[in-house]
């Protein structure tokens, strides 16, 4: 039950960072979102998922081949390849999104350099965090990579098509979902990718960004 509490804490994180516009309810909103995560991170601390400690090969867990599926969609060949289908069909929206992804990119590379958090899979505490340090994967947990570039680009492509917004925050929920359940990232490396995401999408969407 405790990688329960842990999920529950997560998707009411990730849903409190839903775009409510600028304000007083905005900022508690995030306030909350905040709170959540890192709740969710001390939890997960103290009681590690067994998800974390099985690999691929010969595992039981039905589920980990999804999160497995949405993990390779939310890396940058697999969001690359959703927006080259997009372009087929909505050149500009494309555009915009491959903008956010490049951007959100760029400033992950940059903030995992500076933060040199340690992803969950060293073992390491939630607490514990190397500092700017030469490039190492074991040291870039946060921001969320993947969170950051699904948010940017699903962001994008919700902008330009209100009506799929709902679906498309969805996919990004299940993608940062994904990296947690992996073993990858903390709930509040998710988080800020998200943020960092829609941040870039925004600014895409504004012309802040071109």
């Amino acid at each position: 039950m405790s990688g329960l509490v842990a999920v529950a804490l997560y998707v009411g994180a990730m849903l409190a960072l839903s775009p409510m516009g600028e304000g007083p309810a905005a900022t508690v909103e995030d306030a909350v979102s905040a709170a959540a995560a890192a709740m969710a991170d001390a939890h997960l601390d103290q009681h590690r998922p067994p998800s974390w400690g099985q690999s691929s090969d010969g595992d039981p867990d039905p589920v980990r081949p999804l999160m497995e599926a949405a993990s390779a969609v939310g890396s940058p060949y697999g969001l690359g390849a959703l927006l080259a289908g997009v372009a087929l069909v909505d050149p500009d929206t494309a555009l915009a999104g491959a903008q956010a992804l490049a951007g959100a990119g760029m400033t992950t590379v940059a903030v995992k350099a500076v933060l040199g958090r340690l992803r969950p899979s060293t073992g390491a505490g939630a607490g514990e965090w190397a500092g700017p340090s030469p490039p190492d994967d074991s040291r870039q947990s946060m921001p969320s990579g993947h969170a950051a570039l699904a948010g940017a680009v699903m962001g994008a492509l919700g902008r330009s098509h209100p009506g799929a917004a709902p679906a498309l925050e969805a996919a990004a929920v299940l993608i940062g979902l994904s990296r947690v359940y992996l073993g990858l990232h903390w709930p509040t490396d998710v988080l800020a990718g998200d943020a960092l995401g829609d941040w870039w999408a925004d600014a895409i969407a504004s012309g802040d960004g071109a």
